[in-house]
């Protein structure tokens, strides 16, 4: 499904992450999608840690819109010696 992220922003902000918006235009007769997620982030200089998950926030749902729920998701970036 190509998609085309038109809004990527940080809505909040905090020492444990950060929420975000995304929304991203479809082709039709595929739906746009939007998500809220938080990102939690961990670096100790050997190892980067990024997650991500859906939640619950009051941001109205655009018109032809479907709100994406993503479970949890992330990565590991571990230094190479």
């Amino acid at each position: 499904m190509p998609t085309t992220i038109t809004q990527n922003k940080v809505l909040d902000e905090n020492y444990f992450g950060q929420l975000r918006y995304r929304y991203g235009k479809a082709v039709w007769p595929i739906l746009h999608r939007d998500m809220v997620m938080v990102r939690a982030k961990s670096n100790d200089g050997q190892k980067l840690v990024i997650a991500f998950k859906s939640v619950n926030y009051d941001i109205p749902l655009p018109p032809g819109t479907i709100r994406v729920e993503l479970h949890v998701s992330g990565f590991v970036v571990e230094k190479i010696s």
